[in-house]
């Protein structure tokens, strides 16, 4: 697993190259301008998408991306889903 933190959106190339290695990567935006951050979840996701693999929301400014052999199991969200969906049914009759 590799941990980067990019500050320029040049840097997204050599996450999408982690990826390709198949490898996983947690990706901090914490430092990165807003629009420089959205330009680089973009260009991950474009990626991520292209390769197969996944990518996961971790916090405001944290993402979890990992390639199509890897499988990112959130047990917080299949919960707050089944919730959702039980609820939804509950109001249905």
């Amino acid at each position: 697993m590799v941990i980067s933190q990019p500050t320029t959106f040049e840097q997204s190339e050599e996450i999408c190259n982690y990826l390709k290695e198949r490898k996983s990567v947690i990706v901090n935006l914490e430092y990165v301008n807003k629009d420089v951050a959205r330009r680089i979840v973009d260009f991950i996701s474009g990626s991520v998408h292209a390769l197969d693999g996944h990518i996961q929301k971790i916090s405001n400014s944290i993402f979890l991306i990992a390639p199509f052999n890897y499988e990112i199991a959130n047990e917080l969200a299949r919960e707050e889903i089944k919730n959702r969906l039980s609820v939804s049914w509950l109001k249905n009759n």
